[in-house]
């Protein structure tokens, strides 16, 4: 893949699937639309910052998009994940792109991510 420098270079390298890609880019779009975040490409990957805090990655893979927030939110809301019948990890939880997004509870987790971060003055989240 290579070094990756923007957003729209991300879709292209990651996503091959033209329905796959739409549903990302049109998730990615409803964050970037409704929340006062800005989209940076770190590590060859999207996420979103506030204030040059870490809010939440999302990144494709063949069959989903990975969401991020940090582990300390992801544990916060790991029952309304679960309960979304979304695949949870330790850090991070996948919505199949056959899958619904439940927009309400992705709306939750950002403005909790976002609330509680506050005046935060690190990227991560310190344990």
């Amino acid at each position: 893949m290579g070094y990756i420098t923007s957003f729209e270079q991300y879709v292209e390298h990651t996503i091959k699937d033209e329905i796959n890609k739409t549903k990302y880019v049109e998730f990615v779009n409803w964050i970037k639309n409704n929340f006062p975040l800005t989209l940076e490409i770190r590590w060859n990957q999207p996420m979103f910052t506030k204030d040059q805090t870490f809010i939440i990655s999302v990144t494709a893979a063949k069959n989903h998009m990975s969401v991020a927030p940090e582990k300390y939110t992801l544990d916060y809301f790991r029952k309304s994940i679960q309960e979304s019948r979304y695949k949870d990890s330790s850090h991070l939880f996948q919505i199949q792109f056959k899958q619904e997004i439940n927009y309400d509870l992705l709306k939750r987790i950002i403005d909790f991510q976002i609330e509680d971060k506050k005046n935060y003055k690190k990227f991560w989240r310190e344990s």
